[in-house]
C-alpha cells in the first residue's frame, strides 16, 4: 500500500514538473503542442506525434535540469521537422544551442532509464 502511495506522488510529481518544464520551453519559443502525455517506458524519452502530442518519460526528472531541457526541445524540433534530417538539428540547434554536449551525455549515461 505504501509503495503504490509512493509510486503515484512520484508519478503526479513528475507530470506536473515535466508539464511546467514544457509549458515554459514550448512559450520561449513560440510552439504550440497539442497534449502532453506523461509514460512510463524503459529506454524511450519522449515522443511527439504527428497530431502535434509530445510524450515524456517520467523518470526524466532523474536526470539533471539541462538534459530534461534538451529532451524537451527535441520533441519541440519534431513539431517543425517530423525527422531527424540536418533541418531537424538546425531547428534543435536553435532551441537549445548546446545539444552537441547533451547528446554526448545522453549517449554516456542515459543508455537505459531506471
Amino acid at each position: 500500500m505504501v509503495a503504490t502511495k509512493r509510486k503515484k506522488r512520484y508519478k503526479d510529481y513528475a507530470r506536473d514538473y515535466l508539464q511546467d518544464a514544457l509549458d515554459e520551453l514550448a512559450k520561449r519559443h513560440g510552439l504550440a503542442y497539442a497534449k502532453l502525455y506523461i509514460r512510463d517506458q524503459k529506454t524511450k524519452r519522449g515522443t511527439c506525434s504527428t497530431k502535434k502530442n509530445i510524450g515524456l518519460n517520467r523518470k526524466l526528472i532523474k536526470m539533471p535540469r539541462e538534459i530534461i531541457e534538451y529532451v524537451i526541445c527535441h520533441e519541440l524540433a519534431h513539431l517543425k521537422e517530423m525527422n531527424h534530417s540536418k533541418r531537424f538539428w538546425a531547428v534543435v540547434e536553435e532551441l537549445y544551442p548546446d545539444y552537441k554536449s547533451a547528446v554526448a551525455w545522453v549517449k554516456r549515461y542515459g543508455g537505459s532509464l531506471q
